[in-house]
């Protein structure tokens, strides 16, 4: 594995552990001296080094980077700027707000897993149960029109409840409607479900 991807494998680890404390504590972390909590000052460091040159080169905009160990910070700082684009740029801050997309996922399964592990749910939950709106579900289904060779967009009632397993492994049957040229993208589009301004 090269310098490069071990870089970016702990950028990963670090924004995941970030997010994760910022889900699962109620209270915000204390900051804490790095050697306190075992960790190098001089070591955390070379972060600095790094960001610092990917973001004056143009490689990233902006970063935001927390390392926290034993339920303590140990290094928060902000590189670069908040938006590339902008004709006046501000400065990316620490508390800046980020989209990160799918990167939800990990997060939401780990804390759906701590609820398991509480008793506070069930994998086999419908989600009906926690979201009211998901009851009595119907699926689309695409059928050809035998007198036109048109297709379609009928709905059904659903066989089975979406349960919590079938989010975690994506399963629900729900779709993103985004992506293709299906149907159901079309019946979205028409709805105004997808925001196409974000």
């Amino acid at each position: 594995m090269n310098f490069l991807a071990v870089v970016f494998k702990i950028k990963s680890y670090i924004l995941i552990t970030f997010l994760f404390f910022s889900i699962v504590c109620a209270d915000p972390l204390p900051f804490a001296q790095p050697e306190d909590v075992g960790l190098s000052s001089k070591r955390l460091n070379r972060i600095d080094t790094i960001l610092e040159a990917d973001t004056i080169s143009g490689k990233l905009v902006g970063a935001v980077v927390v390392v926290a160990r034993r339920g303590k910070i140990a290094y928060f700082k902000s590189f670069g700027m908040r938006d590339r684009g902008a004709t006046v740029s501000a400065p990316l801050k620490t508390d800046a707000i980020f989209r990160i997309y799918s990167m939800t996922k990990p997060f939401v399964s780990v804390a759906t897993m701590i609820l398991l592990e509480e008793g506070k749910l069930f994998l086999s939950d419908p989600i009906s149960k926690y979201l009211p709106e998901y009851t009595n579900m119907k699926v689309g289904i695409v059928e050809v029109d035998k007198s036109t060779d048109d297709e379609i967009l009928k709905t059904i009632v659903a066989y089975e409840p979406i349960t919590i397993q079938d989010l975690l492994r994506h399963t629900s049957g729900l779709t993103y409607g985004v992506f293709g040229f299906s149907l159901i993208k079309t019946d979205y589009l028409k709805a105004g479900i997808i925001d196409h301004s974000t």
